[in-house]
């Protein structure tokens, strides 16, 4: 968050604009559709000292970060006449399970962290560049997460640096901590492969569960499996803790087992507790259909739910694949 203290700013609204910013009629807009890499600047009087987003006469979208805006914009002549600029609290978003874990997440951080808890607005407001606002939500992360001006945030009096460090330390733990023992359950995924890509396969599996924010990966390894009586063959184990519905997962699984010309690339099963779900096993499907034709309704649902950014990535991956099938034939 970029504020502006203009002495004329509708003609720093206009330099914007000329400079292809797009300008948001309310700066809840632009919190809606902003994304990691954004800047949200807010032009407001001169007079103004606090970053108080309702200050705010015009409201922009940057599509940089903090840094790159302030030099783009600096030389670019458009801070000439700037007697000011400041910089709002960093913002750090976590993904909760459900409401009830939302609640615990904010409990231990509040434990751990020399913090205070206020509206997302009253926490910008109070909040100074040296510290950071988590916001605890079940939004996936993979796009622009909901912000409501009005939700209870933590702000944290320690810099983005330093708070997200302690994060990727720790958040395992706290995540473990603060979840109840019943919310989550160990899957196998197992994916065999006769063309022997799994490298591509399982980064195709990650891809999904990153973006879809579907659990942890706490293990993975080749194993041995059974699909018949006295058969064996080689397939690869992911081990998967993860809050989501089974069926969920192995809706998208079957999706995964397809390109999008329909061509099979592998067999990916699932098991929960020592069996493996079958598709049959699944609810509001057509189980008197062949499986290649459900299997490619999942992958266009997947498709349609992963972000632009997972999409184009598992895309590639399929093409690298689809050319390695090509060149064994």
């Amino acid at each position: 968050m970029l504020f502006i203290r203009a002495q004329h700013p509708n003609e720093i609204s206009e330099k914007l604009k000329n400079y292809n910013l797009d300008e948001y009629r309310t700066p809840a807009q632009a919190f809606a559709e902003a994304i990691s890499t954004n800047t949200i600047v807010f032009i407001t009087e001169s007079d103004k000292a606090k970053t108080r987003i309702e200050d705010a006469l015009h409201t922009f979208l940057a599509p940089w970060g903090s840094d790159i805006t302030i030099a783009n914009l600096f030389n670019n002549g458009i801070l000439n006449d700037v007697p000011r600029i400041d910089l709002g609290p960093g913002i750090i978003f976590l993904k909760a399970i459900n409401e009830k874990h939302i609640s615990a997440l904010k409990d231990k951080l509040m434990d751990q962290l020399y913090s205070h808890k206020f509206p997302f607005v009253k926490g910008v407001e109070v909040g100074e560049i040296q510290d950071t606002i988590v916001y605890v939500t079940t939004d996936s992360l993979s796009r622009p997460v909901n912000i409501s001006l009005d939700e209870e945030v933590i702000l944290v009096h320690r810099d983005k640096y330093l708070t997200s460090s302690f994060l990727e330390k720790n958040i395992v733990k706290i995540f473990m901590e603060t979840i109840s023992e019943d919310a989550l359950k160990e899957l196998g995924i197992t994916i065999y492969d006769h063309h022997n890509l799994y490298d591509l396969q399982r980064q195709r599996i990650y891809t999904v569960i990153t973006d879809l924010s579907l659990g942890f990966i706490v293990g993975e390894r080749f194993t041995t499996d059974s699909p018949r009586f006295l058969m064996k063959i080689i397939v690869y184990l992911i081990k998967l803790l993860t809050p989501e519905d089974i069926q969920k997962i192995k809706w998208y699984m079957m999706g995964l087992e397809f390109l999008e010309n329909g061509e099979r690339i592998c067999d990916i099963d699932i098991l929960y507790r020592g069996k493996k779900i079958s598709w049959r096993d699944l609810d509001g499907i057509d189980h008197t259909g062949r499986k290649e034709h459900i299997a490619l309704q999942a992958r266009e649902e997947l498709m349609s739910t992963l972000s632009d950014e997972a999409r184009e990535h598992l895309s590639r991956l399929d093409e690298k694949i689809a050319q390695k099938i090509r060149a064994l034939s």
